[in-house]
């Protein structure tokens, strides 16, 4: 269980507050979609953790924050 949050913690992005709840979003779709592989679900996820670490080591949250679309998000989502 506490590899599980730390897993939507980092893949969300751990320098924002949206990015863990993003995280945790993506980490239970991928368990849904994985259930039908569940002998090689795990090392699906350390593939899929191990590539998001080396394109956007600060997360999908971070990522998207280095390209400006975080920003025209909270434009968009509240107004600011």
């Amino acid at each position: 269980m506490a590899v599980t949050i730390m897993l939507a913690a980092v893949i969300g992005g751990e320098g924002t507050e949206e990015g863990p709840v993003v995280g945790t979003a993506i980490v239970v779709f991928l368990y849904f979609l994985l259930a039908r592989y569940a002998e090689i679900s795990l090392i699906i996820q350390g593939v899929i953790l191990v590539i998001i670490m080396l394109l956007a080591p600060q997360g999908i949250m971070g990522y998207l924050r280095g390209l400006g679309v975080y920003r025209s998000l909270l434009k968009f989502t509240y107004g600011r």
